[in-house]
């Protein structure tokens, strides 16, 4: 990874999730399946919002004018996933971001390629192939809302990252960059 960026963000997303529906995503997710009846039902101690720094970067196909996806990079430990390309706008109501990114703009670019092609080679759906082609525009970088809820299993202890955008469950994919995030945070609270 790169080091230190010293570029800024563009301001943060608002959560367009509140903590009532990431409180029930998280419920939904924690759930014992069917085929482990048996299990307790795990409780929700506590919810809290991060904010992330994340390089968005709006993908067009060169025929067409409009913005076929987007694919953000989280800046701190460089993982990559599809966006909605209609992302609400920067706000300066929004909750602050604590954390600089240590992934600059170019290792993004490389990064958010990478996953671009990862989709287009691993997924023979439609959605894919309109991806097939498309270019990335310039990036810009935000604070991404994701919603933290801690869990308590029975005896021992878990968590689950809800994105604030789309609400959906951000999945193992944003356990390590929110694991990284929240120890940046207790060393040092300013950072």
């Amino acid at each position: 990874m790169s080091g230190d960026s010293t570029e800024q963000p563009d301001g943060s997303l608002p959560p367009a999730v509140d903590a009532e529906q990431a409180r029930q995503r998280a419920w939904l997710d924690s759930r014992p399946r069917r085929w482990m009846f048996w299990r307790q039902q795990p409780t929700i101690r506590r919810l809290e919002l991060l904010m992330l720094p994340l390089w968005v970067f709006p993908c067009r196909q060169s025929d067409s004018a409009s913005t076929a996806a987007a694919v953000g990079v989280e800046a701190l430990d460089g993982v990559s996933f599809f966006l909605d390309p209609a992302l609400p706008r920067a706000s300066s109501q929004a909750p602050s971001l604590h954390l600089r990114p240590r992934i600059d703009r170019d290792k993004a670019h490389d990064l958010a390629q990478q996953e671009l092609q990862d989709a287009a080679l691993r997924s023979r759906r439609l959605t894919a192939s309109a991806l097939v082609g498309a270019e990335l525009e310039e990036p810009f970088l935000v604070g991404y809302p994701f919603w933290i809820a801690y869990l308590k299993k029975a005896r021992r202890y878990d968590f689950l990252v809800i994105d604030g955008i789309s609400g959906s469950n951000a999945g193992l994919r944003m356990r390590k960059p929110v694991l990284s995030a929240l120890r940046l945070l207790e060393n040092n609270p300013t950072s």
